[in-house]
């Protein structure tokens, strides 16, 4: 007798279901949803406009915008929140596993890394040098250089209802006398003194000055080394939190040496898992979040799309030259002088693996992939698996790429390329090699960390430009996967190929 199921048509309906459920969630969560989240922007800024009174609204008040804006600024808010916690355990836990392993080319892993990722990072100001006139924007934000209290004196007043008159000097004759304020004639000028023991605080925000190189120099270390845990995580201090994650990785390591069962290293992965889990819930409402973040500038008068539309494509493609040169050029002669291989024939090897990095935007995703490509290649299998496996985590020159680019960006967007001297695009460079360690390896990942940064450098907290970043984000974050996962499954593949030659030597 044919037992047949019943219920195999209505398992097939229901597979097809998710399938086209999980489709359209891809395609909310990819560069379709926050494009469509862009035009939405767009659309409504067109529709409010025309509205008579929020017209005016929007000429006479300029906070009329930071309305919309502040909306945004909570996803900036919550992506960071989630983002950093995130950072300090991937980066604890590579540290753990790296000091933990016995491999024995630890250092020639460290060494290759670190080289990949600055000439990453050199092709990236490089190009940036050459396009940097593109980036510019209007500044619509006042330094505040100038700390000095002025003081005034003010008369009495005879009578309550009288507006308070301010102690003047007659412009002809020197005399003090007291006067108004609003001298149209001007034949009287303000009589004020700046010999007071006291300095004026601003409560808005201020950009950040250095009486000289040094200063700045130390501002730089004194991030990386922080005095207070508790405030290095409330002020979500980047620099500071890959140092005490490292240190704090290297312990958790030596303590896995002597006792396998690690209790410690089982926690951090459960903390792990919950706030990659929390991170999903906040980028899945970045479509949404983007259409205040759109509106706000183009409210503001600050941005328009058809002047910042060419200024975001100019940092399109200045960052795909960049990625192309150190895909193509840089790293395929790396691995030829190293090993010896032909590049071309590695690449073909990995295209199915950079493929789907590009697809996923997840080097944690598309790693698994690359190690099985790798496994029929000469060379220690294990030596490639893990050193694939950590590079995971240190090797993004990708995404130190994207960092570093994304600043520079912002500051001439935000109309302070000024602010970025010779001095101040050394730090930057050395602050996104060291904070490419704490992006995870997850869509959005970059943004978070570039925004802890801007504000640490500048002084600035979040600025319209970071909308625009937003948009370029969902186009750059699957390049920099693919940066990322071709690095690592190069530099994993030298280490293999030497760990084998110098077995045999």
């Amino acid at each position: 007798m044919d037992m047949k199921p019943h219920t195999s048509a209505h398992a097939t309906a229901d597979d097809d279901v998710l399938v086209e459920q999980s489709n359209w969630m891809r395609w909310y969560l990819g560069a379709p949803g926050t494009v469509l989240g862009t035009v939405v922007g767009i659309v409504l800024v067109v529709v409010l406009k025309q509205v008579p009174v929020i017209y005016d609204m929007t000429e006479e008040n300029s906070d009329f915008a930071e309305y919309f804006h502040g909306v945004g600024v909570l996803y900036f808010r919550a992506l960071t929140c989630v983002t950093i916690p995130l950072a300090f355990i991937n980066v604890a836990m590579c540290v753990s596993d790296m000091v933990a392993s016995k491999m024995k080319r630890k250092l020639q892993l460290l060494l290759l890394t670190t080289f990949t990722t600055a000439c990453a990072l050199a092709q990236g100001l490089f190009w940036c040098y050459l396009f940097t006139g593109s980036f510019d924007s209007d500044g619509y934000m006042a330094p505040l250089a100038n700390t000095s209290a002025v003081m005034a004196f003010q008369c009495p007043s005879l009578s309550g209802d009288a507006s308070p008159a301010t102690l003047r000097q007659d412009v002809a004759t020197g005399a003090l006398v007291c006067g108004s304020a609003n001298d149209t004639n001007r034949t009287t000028e303000i009589f004020s003194f700046k010999d007071f023991p006291f300095s004026a605080r601003s409560t808005g925000p201020r950009l950040l000055s250095f009486p000289s190189t040094i200063d700045e120099i130390k501002y730089m270390v004194n991030l990386v080394v922080p005095n207070n845990m508790a405030s290095m995580l409330m002020e979500n201090n980047v620099m500071g939190v890959v140092t005490v994650a490292i240190m704090f990785g290297i312990a958790c390591g030596l303590t896995s040496r002597k006792d396998r069962d690690n209790r410690l290293e089982d926690i951090l992965r459960e903390f792990h898992a919950i706030f990659k889990t929390m991170l999903s819930y906040v980028i899945a409402v970045t479509p949404v979040a983007i259409i205040p973040l759109i509106a706000a500038p183009l409210l503001a008068h600050t941005h328009t799309v058809s002047a910042d539309t060419p200024r975001l494509a100019a940092f399109l493609g200045t960052f795909l030259l960049a990625a192309t040169g150190h895909c193509v050029i840089v790293l395929p002669l790396v691995l030829l002088v190293c090993t010896g291989t032909n590049p071309m024939r590695y690449m073909a090897l990995m295209k199915e693996a950079l493929v789907y990095g590009f697809s996923c935007s997840s080097s944690s995703k598309s790693v698994p992939v690359a190690t099985r490509s790798m496994d029929g290649l000469a060379g220690n299998r294990n030596v490639a698996r893990f050193a694939a496996s950590i590079g995971t985590c240190i090797n993004k020159s990708g995404g130190a790429l994207y960092v570093c680019m994304a600043l520079i960006w912002t500051f001439h967007n935000a109309g302070l390329g000024d602010q970025l001297t010779f001095v101040r695009l050394g730090v930057v460079s050395a602050v996104s090699l060291v904070a490419s360690l704490a992006i995870p390896p997850v869509r959005t990942g970059g943004v978070a960390i570039v925004v802890s940064l801007f504000t640490f450098l500048s002084g600035v907290p979040i600025t319209y430009s970071y909308s625009f970043l937003l948009v370029a984000e969902c186009i750059l974050d699957p390049l920099a996967t693919v940066i990322n996962l071709w690095g690592n499954v190069l530099v994993a593949r030298i280490i293999s190929f030497n760990s084998v030659s110098s077995s045999r030597s």
